[in-house]
């Protein structure tokens, strides 16, 4: 079975937060939580996503996260289950969040309460070193990020697990800040567009689902490039705002399409390699290799065959196809041949490359 697609956009929910005391627990106003762990995978479901909070974070954080991940739903479509954890920098909070997920993997899976509290606190994508990288990150004034835990698949659940969205509350940002509120807001939305390439591929081997994954500059260029232009339209037309706290400073998508555009041309000169070479360890293995020039190798298939070719051709036949045959149907070429095609495309004039950029 591919992705299933909903039938177009929908209004977004309003964020509904509650403080529990050692936690927020965000939910979509008026949606049905999901009970237990039913297999939900690659279905437009009614369930509202869940987004838990660190007891730490002011609560104005977790209703601006959790706005612009309904906003996301409400372009793309609701997939899941969804449950999406932030972490702060206190211990103690730090400590009830492993908590709270932990009994819920106890009641929702049936995992063994010791073996998961454990797992969170030593593993590297654990709750625990996400706060603790929040810690080196307050430090260094530099910012952290989000991740999909790939290997829910048997949780029957989209994960994530998001250190501090340091841009939605001003005060963490130091005299130089190296994001805003609107940068933080683009994190949500790459995230759960990865979200909806994971439901994609629904089988429960993930040896299967490996062998039919897209490359990293695909995965993440189409997350990254999905993320900056959705958000530029939502602040256009006024849903995608910041609460008082956030950092305001300016995100604009033409700038840092730029600024990848440049920088990913400066990353394929030093390491002597293309986008192909983009993956983890190879030759240029860099952040503007594969998220840059990935974004700007979805911006050009995009331009060339639709918006929606992704979301409404490619991820629902990539489970049947497999990345390469997907890619084929969708674009009419070999990923080789695209190859090609788009090292001549970044040969051109920084202004014939900036055009094909939507407004």
């Amino acid at each position: 079975m591919g992705l299933e697609r909903p039938d177009g956009p929908t209004e977004a929910k309003k964020a509904q937060c509650e403080d529990k005391g050692t936690y927020t627990y965000c939910t979509g106003e008026g949606m049905p939580v999901v009970v237990g762990a039913p297999d939900l995978y690659g279905q437009v479901i009614e369930y509202s996503p869940e987004m838990v909070c660190a007891g730490d974070l002011d609560i104005r954080i977790c209703e601006e996260a959790m706005h612009a991940l309904l906003l996301a739903i409400s372009v793309w479509g609701n997939y899941g289950p969804l449950e999406y954890y932030i972490t702060g920098i206190d211990e103690d909070a730090g400590q009830a969040l492993v908590d709270f997920y932990c009994e819920r993997r106890a009641e929702r899976n049936g995992h063994r309460l010791s073996d998961c509290v454990q797992k969170q606190q030593e593993w590297g994508m654990g709750l625990e070193n996400a706060r603790f990288n929040n810690e080196k990150h307050l430090e260094s004034n530099s910012t952290g990020g989000a991740v999909l835990d790939w290997e829910t698949r048997q949780l029957n659940i989209l994960q994530f697990t998001a250190g501090l969205p340091w841009g939605l509350d001003e005060s963490y940002l130091g005299p130089k800040p190296t994001t805003t509120g609107y940068g933080a807001q683009k994190t949500v939305f790459h995230e759960y567009f990865h979200g909806i390439q994971q439901s994609a591929l629904t089988s429960p081997n993930g040896a299967a689902r490996d062998s039919k994954a897209p490359p990293r500059w695909f995965t993440e260029g189409s997350a990254e490039y999905m993320a900056q232009l959705e958000t530029h339209r939502q602040r256009a037309n006024g849903n995608l705002t910041l609460t008082e706290i956030g950092g305001q400073g300016d995100y604009d998508f033409h700038f840092w399409m730029r600024i990848y555009l440049q920088l990913s041309k400066q990353t394929f000169a030093r390491c002597g390699g293309f986008i192909a070479d983009s993956g983890w360890g190879d030759k240029c293995d860099d952040y503007f290799a594969a998220y840059g020039a990935g974004a700007w190798a979805i911006a050009y298939l995009t331009n060339r065959y639709g918006e929606d070719s992704l979301l409404e051709v490619l991820y629902p036949v990539i489970e049947e196809k497999g990345f390469e045959g997907a890619f084929l149907h969708t674009f009419e070429m070999t990923v080789e041949e695209f190859y090609v095609e788009f090292e001549n495309f970044f040969a051109l004039p920084e202004t014939e490359q900036m055009a094909i950029l939507p407004q």
